[in-house]
């Protein structure tokens, strides 16, 4: 309809191995990763942008809602859609520098109305599809159901209460779960969270209440990040004087940016990272921290441990 060509290739195979199986081998380890922005690091911005240049294309274009910056020095900046409420960096934010200097974000000026509207206009069919929601390999499956026939046998454990210690229930296995997913509790009224799982002994430590002090943490631990830029921000060059870097980072897609310092873990080496909230975050460890200055999308981080919980703090600070 619109006059332009069109080839097909799988990446199939590249999937499973640098995408599904990293994020089956997370669950099972007791980690959340998040596929959308593996699929972007290397399928989308790597195997996919290559096969479009080695068939002669001059760049590589997405859907994305977001905006790149080319400069002629040769780098290119990530910035947030005009569109706020679109917008994508979040999972862009992972995105090497030799693919986003070959990128387009024809999206990224618009907002979603305006791009409808283009769409009625060329009687696309898709002009007033519904917006998909989830994880694509899962589809309208259960995830729970989807995913236990990937990991090890799980085997069932104690549902406790973080304040009481009590035991509320059983669960049909730790790795099924997440820091901050709501799960029943049989018998009781109430909305219960997963505020830790504990795999050794196969418990899953309960609170009741989204906004539950055991849910939030001030403090995270991340690993290896992923610059834009190819390289960390001059504060946090260890070959120097590293210091903190003051900046805003998302825990997750749409939500709000959050002031932020990140530091290099002491003792050294980095390249881990300290990254401390000026407000309390609920985020799982294996899910991607993205940073930000301003507008312009720093990178973006995996978490691999949580600070002191608010409600360990106040327990601690009730014993003092």
């Amino acid at each position: 309809r619109l006059g332009i060509g069109f080839h097909a290739v799988s990446f199939v195979r590249e999937y499973w191995s640098d995408v599904f199986e990293p994020f089956v081998a997370g669950i099972a380890r007791g980690a959340t990763l998040n596929p959308d922005v593996a699929c972007n690091r290397h399928i989308k911005f790597d195997r996919f942008t290559a096969h479009a240049l080695a068939l002669g294309a001059d760049w590589a274009a997405t859907g994305h809602y977001a905006r790149v910056a080319h400069s002629e020095a040769g780098g290119s900046a990530l910035l947030t859609a005009v569109d706020a409420d679109k917008d994508q960096t979040y999972f862009l934010a992972a995105v090497p520098q030799a693919s986003l200097r070959r990128s387009l974000f024809p999206l990224g000026e618009l907002r979603k109305r305006e791009v409808r509207a283009l769409a009625a206009a060329a009687e696309l069919h898709t002009a007033g599809k519904r917006e998909s929601m989830g994880i694509c390999f899962v589809g309208k499956r259960r995830f729970r159901d989807f995913i236990r026939s990937y990991l090890p046998p799980q085997r069932p454990g104690p549902l406790v209460c973080v304040e009481s210690g009590r035991v509320l229930g059983t669960h049909q296995g730790v790795s099924l779960y997440t820091h901050g997913q709501r799960a029943r509790v049989g018998g009781l009224g109430g909305r219960w969270y997963v505020a830790e799982k504990c795999l050794e002994t196969d418990t899953l430590f309960m609170c009741e209440g989204a906004a539950h002090p055991a849910l939030l943490t001030h403090t995270l631990e991340v690993g290896e990040a992923a610059w834009i830029s190819g390289s960390p921000p001059g504060q946090l060059d260890s070959r120097a004087s590293p210091s903190a870097l003051a900046c805003s980072a998302r825990v997750r897609h749409r939500a709000p940016a959050i002031p932020c310092s990140v530091a290099a873990t002491e003792p050294p080496p980095p390249p881990q990272y300290t990254a401390r909230f000026a407000t309390p975050v609920n985020i799982a460890v294996g899910q991607t921290v993205a940073l930000y200055d301003g507008c312009r999308c720093l990178g973006g981080a995996q978490v691999i441990a949580r600070g002191p919980s608010l409600h360990e703090q106040g327990k601690e600070a009730g014993a003092a």
